[in-house]
């Protein structure tokens, strides 16, 4: 799974900015574009549930609610 891992992270930032240069010309290409609008909240949550999928998968002890909220006394 390490393997995996390291091999696609290493190139995640250029993927990034070529799915967003991608999406940037599709929108200025396709006439009516905004009829795909709606698809982009459930892009978005997806895309934010598998980060943290990701964030879940690589921590090497199980999390506790503590450790993101701090204490307040």
């Amino acid at each position: 799974m390490t393997v995996f891992r390291e091999a696609h992270e290493k190139p995640q930032a250029s993927i990034y900015f070529s799915a967003v240069v991608a999406g940037v010309l599709a929108a200025l290409s396709i006439s009516g574009a905004t009829a795909l609008e709606f698809g982009i909240n459930p892009a978005l949550a997806i895309m934010l549930f598998v980060t943290f999928l990701h964030l879940l998968a690589s921590c090497d002890r199980p999390s506790r609610v503590s450790d993101f909220v701090p204490s307040c006394c």
